[in-house]
């Protein structure tokens, strides 16, 4: 039985409905709405009919004067298919309730028109328990209210199944309009680059002076006051404690919200006047329950899709984790609420109307798990807030992942009752969880075990140093493999399998990457391999130049300092895979980082702990297409830049955008404000080493702290000045963009820092951008 029919035989007190049977075609609806209205009368007995005929169910299938009343009611408002299926269908109601529709031949013959004219017209509402002796004609106004009732029932449930794919179709538009805007873009960066031949005139000028003006200036105003700005003010990862959206996500969140609302109370088919369904209040009750129900399972497979790290459409639109993490919360709020009024709904209509059938059913498996669902899904709220993210990561974690398996078992329960109704949101969960875990364990493998012969030949190597001075770890892990060249923008999830909590995994930002076949040698333990320098600038810009010393070089922590010492003579293989060493720099706080570190001094503040990896996952911006890029980042933020930079200036194979396309001129500014300076000489002495003497790259450094600069090793910073103070992240941006201006040049600022840096940065490029829109903008921050 349909959830609505149940519904709908406690309302009714119908025979037919009792005895579970029902129209299944609109064109019966005419006939059944008939039937229900009449057959609620006192009808006297026929000259042919039984006492005990009477009596039943079957009367208004053997009594004459009844049947007489429904044909000729049929005949007056069921016209086409709906008169004659309607006869139909009355036959095999009276076959369902145990008897043959007598005399139907006769009444066809006997009830003609002029017959019908001459008949009373009667109305249930009017007529009370008053016994009818002769027969009668259905009044026309309760006809249409009966027929809209019955149309009503019989559609609720596939109306709001039609009507929850409007949860589907909202997103989809969504991530189309994403997937759009992105391939858009892509084939505009391509065209750009097709043109780079013409060294004289800036690229952002030429592919500019192709598309039209009025183009120009829509997709200018869209990005600066939709797309870059917040929704209030310029705070954006942070105000009074909470993150702020973007405009434009700010507005789909809002359509969301208002779209769910509009679901959720549209077809209602509720009546004051319904002649069927008892009480307005009881019949809003019966309608919100399988309405709701349908919405909160068409927003599961969004739910669980937005959340998976291996969301495809993470590739496809380009936008990043944080925005879908956003869509995957208030997916997760809509739901929640729609499930918490669908169980009040049925908690209500039970208690209020049918106490008994509410403690009858509360005895069932799917009821009790349909509140289980409920209760845990309401739970998950308030277990997912950012006080509980930020300190107890792994807690939130393992709830969320326990809570989401024992919901969706949970639900697989509570449809049961219901057939395959439901199942169709619920199967596309199973299977992207499962891809996304899939996902996540073939990269696994792929990245941390090597085979050859059927023989695992090699596994992740790592050392993990730390400095006290700069309270900064560095990660250098040797993967097994890595599934395609690094790049700029990568962030790979770190495993310790050995840790009594080896499942716990944490997401790192690369800063650099290098290979053994570049030259330098790789200690056969420690795995960790130095990053090949690019050398100065020549006459067609920077080149990539790869060091060879006699003595080349390795970072290891001795009394708490990072150092720069030669390596040993053994060195590994390099034959087959090419090893790839990937550097990670980290701040430790609590939970994992904070064991990494106690583990590191327990060593001697260098340790080799097995870490296994898992990525790449992230997603690159495209600098080389700009004439000036400024990188502004704050602490272990630098990690963005330095990535970028080797990306940029084609250092360690970088996939290039700066090897093949850096005939032209770019210049790279790079400011960084870090609490301690020593953080800026053990950089130096690593991947900023390579920016000596290299004029197309500005580097500007800034302490924070007053007394950080005191007893700063200047040699080790490469005769580079430490200011104190933060970067002037405002000046910076103006100062920049005033001067793209004036060449019609492309600026890129990107920026990797805690939120005060990324609102203040944000403010500086809306505000830049309304004199001149050659700005854009890339945020790379850290901190929930």
């Amino acid at each position: 039985m349909k959830p609505s029919w149940a519904i709908l035989a406690l309302a009714f007190g119908s025979h037919v409905v009792a005895k579970g049977f029902s129209p299944t075609d609109a064109a019966e609806y005419c006939m059944y709405a008939i039937y229900e209205s009449l057959s609620e009368l006192s009808w006297q007995e026929s000259a042919n009919e039984t006492s005990s005929e009477a009596s039943n169910s079957a009367s208004p299938c053997s009594n004459g004067i009844e049947a007489t009343s429904i044909y000729a009611s049929v005949v007056e408002y069921c016209h086409g298919t709906s008169y004659s299926q309607g006869l139909v269908f009355w036959d095999k109601l009276c076959a369902n309730l145990g008897t043959s529709l007598t005399g139907l031949d006769d009444l066809e013959a006997s009830v003609t028109t002029a017959y019908i004219e001459q008949l009373p017209v009667i109305s249930p509402d009017t007529a009370g328990k008053t016994e009818i002796s002769t027969p009668v004609l259905l009044e026309k106004s309760y006809y249409s209210r009966a027929v809209r009732s019955v149309t009503a029932n019989e559609t609720r449930d596939s109306s709001s199944i039609n009507i929850a794919w409007g949860i589907h179709g909202f997103w989809g538009f969504i991530v189309l309009t994403g997937v759009l805007h992105n391939v858009f873009s892509t084939l505009s960066r391509r065209c750009a680059g097709a043109q780079a031949g013409d060294i004289e005139k800036p690229q952002s000028r030429r592919w500019r002076e192709i598309i039209p003006a009025p183009v120009r200036w829509a997709h200018d105003t869209v990005y600066t006051y939709l797309i870059l700005s917040p929704a209030l003010g310029y705070n954006h990862r942070r105000l009074l404690g909470f993150n702020v959206p973007l405009r434009a996500q700010g507005l789909t969140f809002f359509f969301f919200w208002s779209l769910a609302v509009i679901l959720a109370c549209i077809h209602s088919g509720v009546y004051r006047d319904d002649p069927f369904n008892g009480t307005f209040a009881y019949q809003i009750w019966v309608f919100m329950g399988p309405r709701l129900g349908f919405l909160a399972f068409a927003c599961l497979p969004w739910l669980w899709l937005f959340a998976g790290r291996n969301n495809i459409f993470i590739w496809g639109t380009g936008w990043d984790y944080q925005t879908f993490n956003l869509f995957h919360r208030h997916l997760a709020r809509v739901t929640v609420i729609y499930a918490i009024l669908h169980s009040i709904s049925y908690t209500v209509k039970y208690l209020a109307y049918s106490p008994s059938k509410y403690y009858k059913d509360l005895e069932t498996n799917w009821f009790r798990f349909g509140i289980v669902a409920t209760i845990l899904m309401s739970l998950l709220i308030p277990f997912s807030s950012a006080t509980l993210r930020k300190r107890y990561y792994e807690v939130f974690l393992i709830i969320h992942i326990l809570s989401a398996i024992v919901i969706v078992c949970a639900l697989f329960i509570h449809i049961s009752k219901f057939g395959t109704e439901y199942t169709p949101h619920l199967w596309p969960v199973v299977a992207i969880w499962s891809f996304d875990r899939l996902a996540r364990l073939l990269r696994l493998v792929v990245t941390n075990i090597h085979v050859r012969s059927r023989r695992v030949s090699r596994t992740a190597r790592s050392t993990v140093s730390y400095s006290d001075k700069s309270d900064v770890l560095r990660i250098e892990i040797q993967p097994a493999a890595v599934p395609r060249t690094p790049r700029a923008g990568d962030v790979y999830y770190l495993y310790q399998p050995r840790s009594w909590r080896g499942w716990e995994n944490h997401p790192f930002t690369l800063a650099s990457w290098a290979y053994a076949e570049d030259g330098v040698k790789t200690p056969a333990l420690e795995g960790a391999v130095s990053m090949p320098l690019a050398g100065v600038k020549g006459e067609k810009g920077p080149q990539v130049k790869t060091l060879s010393a006699p003595a080349p070089a390795q970072l290891v922590a001795t009394g708490g300092q990072i150092q720069v010492q030669p390596y040993q003579d053994e060195v590994v293989s390099t034959s087959g895979v090419s090893p790839t060493t990937l550097t990670f720099y980290v701040r430790p706080y609590e939970g994992w980082t904070k064991r990494l570190k106690e583990q590191c001094l327990r060593s001697g503040y260098t340790c080799h702990p097995t870490l296994l990896v898992e990525g790449p996952y992230g997603h690159r911006v495209s600098l080389g297409e700009f004439e000036h890029v400024v990188m502004i980042t704050g602490g272990t933020g630098i990690s963005v830049a330095t990535a970028y930079l080797q990306d940029l200036l084609g250092g360690s194979r970088g996939d290039g955008e700066g090897r093949d396309d850096y005939d032209r001129s770019q210049q790279i500014d790079l400011h960084w404000t870090a609490r301690e300076a020593a953080l800026f000489a053990e950089l130096c002495q690593r991947e900023l080493a390579a920016l000596e003497g290299n004029t197309a790259v500005q580097m500007r450094f800034y302490c924070s702290r007053e007394q950080g600069v005191e007893g700063l090793d200047r040699e080790a910073l490469g005769g580079r000045v430490v200011e104190k103070g933060r970067a002037p992240t405002r000046d910076i941006i103006s100062k920049a963009a005033a001067e793209a201006r004036v060449s019609c040049a492309k600026v890129a600022v990107l920026v990797c820092g805690p939120v005060g840096m990324a609102n203040e940065a944000r403010q500086a490029v809306c505000e830049a951008r309304k004199e001149y829109a050659g700005v854009e903008y890339f945020e790379e921050v850290y901190g929930w």
